[in-house]
């Protein structure tokens, strides 16, 4: 291996975050002359950019780390993210890590990786980088350097917040869709949340370098741009004067015309009236898609939980949604086996679930996470209960999507074209499809011959959904 790579896991914030990381070393260090070489006179970089929002997160993360230094023994291994914030002697106890980087520390990195690849013999080698969510297939190739000595990890970066502009991403790797980090932090302080300790305090970017940062974007071919926050649904609230999603959505939509929003996730009660009048409005530039970060549909375990909503307001909002936006896609978080949810706060959950229109879910059995109120709460649910009620809503979870793609059949639809890949063999030769995701969010796949769909990577494309495949939707062009 050579070169530098960032290994992701976690949420859209860190796909944001990694990137950035990315560009700044290719500016930095590529700028510099500081690449990795091949020729072993300078260690390999390696950085990963972990998770923690569950414990399941940060066993993955763990892993991750000790796979990497397995397979890349003489790489500079540095450890970042929210797990490194959150249990960074854990981190530092790991072998062959270097640094362990906390949260505010992220914008210090690239610096520090200059200082320390300084300190080695000079290579004329260019940088080469990846931002990948899984580890690499491939061992050392023979005949590579002997792996790095490498001192006990140096620890910085874990007091006061990263700045919401301290990390800015101008290119995404082979994406077609782009991220746009508009907030951070967050202090709702849900009880079973851990992350407002790892994140910080909420911290919106600006409407003017939020908008400036958005027209960067298109002007570098991208034709839908993602909003991400830690909690998307507050942005505003700490700026002076304040501001609101709706008020940024208005500008975005002005710097950018020809580029379509996608919303990241919200809470129920953040999806206002005026917000819908936008998702709702025909050709409004407002993907008809929403993520819902609900968690239960039963009001004793929202109220335990600290959710300031009850099941039927997310009721009434659904309802709502599909009056003014028939075709909108709503997928939903969902947490079970919360403490002190009993048979029926589960079965009342399954059934708000069941009763509305939700196209999918996204289920995660209740973590418990040290430091938390809800660790310390009675009424814990055994692990094979979580597990049970986790599966059932899976299930659920797949008869609403394909609900959801029945009632889509036959839609002309706006995609964006995120590959292109060969899907089967003909009588002449392979099979291709380009597939992408529509403006409400699902997956749509058109066969065509490569010579005529290559160049559709990264164009908006409409089309005609005609059939349902193995989880995508088959259409053709209009």
């Amino acid at each position: 291996m050579s070169g530098l790579a960032i290994h992701t896991l976690g949420c859209k914030i860190n796909f944001y975050e990694s990137a950035a990381l990315e560009n700044a070393c290719r500016r930095v260090l590529g700028a510099a002359d500081a690449g990795v070489g091949n020729d072993g006179t300078r260690p390999p970089v390696i950085v990963v950019n972990t998770c923690a929002v569950t414990a399941r997160a940060g066993m993955q993360s763990r892993q991750l780390i000790r796979r990497l230094h397995r397979r890349h023994p003489d790489a500079l291994l540095v450890v970042t993210g929210c797990y490194a914030q959150l249990a960074p002697d854990e981190v530092a106890a790991i072998p062959g890590v270097a640094a362990v980087v906390g949260n505010p520390g992220k914008e210090r990195l690239v610096a520090w990786l200059a200082g320390r690849l300084s300190s080695s013999a000079p290579t004329s080698s260019g940088l080469i980088s990846a931002c990948l969510s899984s580890p690499p297939s491939s061992p050392l190739p023979a005949g590579s350097p002997a792996p790095a000595v490498v001192a006990a990890p140096e620890c910085f970066g874990f007091t006061g917040e990263l700045p919401v502009a301290a990390l800015r991403a101008a290119g995404f790797g082979d994406r077609a869709r782009a991220f746009l980090k508009v907030q951070d932090g967050c202090d709702s302080f849900c009880r079973y949340c851990i992350i407002p300790r790892l994140r910080g305090r909420p911290r919106s970017m600006p409407p003017g370098p939020a908008a400036a940062e958005a027209v960067g974007l298109a002007a570098a071919g991208f034709r839908e741009i993602v909003l991400t926050g830690v909690h998307l649904g507050c942005y505003g609230v700490d700026l002076e004067p304040r501001t609101s999603l709706e008020e940024l959505v208005d500008r975005l939509r002005e710097a950018v015309p020809g580029v379509r929003l996608r919303l990241g996730s919200l809470q129920p009660p953040e999806i206002t009236p005026q917000l819908l009048e936008r998702i709702a409005a025909p050709d409004s530039g407002v993907c008809a898609h929403l993520h819902l970060s609900l968690q239960s549909g039963d009001d004793r375990v929202l109220a335990a939980m600290g959710r300031p909503y009850g099941s039927a307001a997310v009721t009434a909002l659904m309802t709502d949604l599909v009056r003014r936006a028939p075709r909108v896609t709503v997928g939903a978080d969902v947490i079970c086996g919360f403490p002190g949810e009993t048979d029926a706060a589960f079965a009342a959950t399954r059934a708000l679930v069941r009763d509305l229109p939700f196209a999918y879910l996204h289920v995660f059995p209740w973590s418990s996470r040290p430091g938390t109120p809800a660790a310390e709460m009675s009424g814990q649910v055994p692990e094979g209960v979580r597990t049970s009620r986790a599966k059932q809503l899976v299930e659920l979870g797949k008869q609403k999507k394909l609900e959801c793609y029945k009632k889509n059949l036959m839609h002309c639809m706006n995609v964006l074209v995120e590959r292109v890949q060969a899907c089967g063999a003909a009588a002449d030769g392979p099979v291709w499809q380009a597939v992408g995701r529509s403006d409400n969010y699902l997956p749509v796949a058109v066969e065509g011959c490569r010579e005529g769909i290559e160049n559709l990577v990264g164009r908006m494309i409409e089309v005609m959904s005609r059939e349902l495949g193995d989880g995508i939707m088959r259409a053709q062009l209009c």
